[in-house]
């Protein structure tokens, strides 16, 4: 609930600064340090800001990962302990089944989040937006 509760409050604060004429400027010092870094002369985001916007993210992935945990222990904990029965019965199959469905979700998703994350750091806005960026002095180069 917290994570869904941070999101919108984040999301309604984004639409509401977007909607300035100069919104990239706006969001940029929202989430900038009061200097330029030192080395490269560009505007850092400040470690606070990256770690607050973040929250709902993480928030969300705690509940997903102690959601999964206890599926698994509420499957797996019914396929053994009955004396006198076999362990390969239905529940074990569920388990198993389980186990592997999983497996593979969790190998799309690591491929997922990698090609997500994996962009080779060009620009690919169209060039009229990038000369409105100039212009209204919000596009850092």
């Amino acid at each position: 609930m917290g994570s869904v509760l941070v999101a919108a409050q984040q999301s309604i604060r984004l639409h509401r600064l977007s909607c300035h004429r100069d919104s990239n400027t706006k969001i940029r010092r929202l989430l900038s340090q009061k200097h330029r870094d030192l080395r490269t002369g560009y505007m850092l985001p400040r470690k606070a800001q990256v770690y607050a916007w973040q929250m709902s993210v993480l928030f969300l992935t705690f509940s997903v990962l102690a959601m999964i945990t206890g599926m698994f222990i509420l499957i797996w904990s019914s396929t053994g302990g009955i004396p006198d029965e076999p362990w390969w019965n239905s529940n074990s199959k569920l388990a198993v089944s389980f186990t592997i469905v999983f497996c593979v979700i969790t190998i799309l998703f690591v491929f997922e989040q990698i090609t997500l994350y994996s962009w080779d750091g060009k620009d690919d806005a169209d060039d009229d937006r990038q000369a409105m960026d100039r212009r209204n002095g919000s596009h850092s180069s």
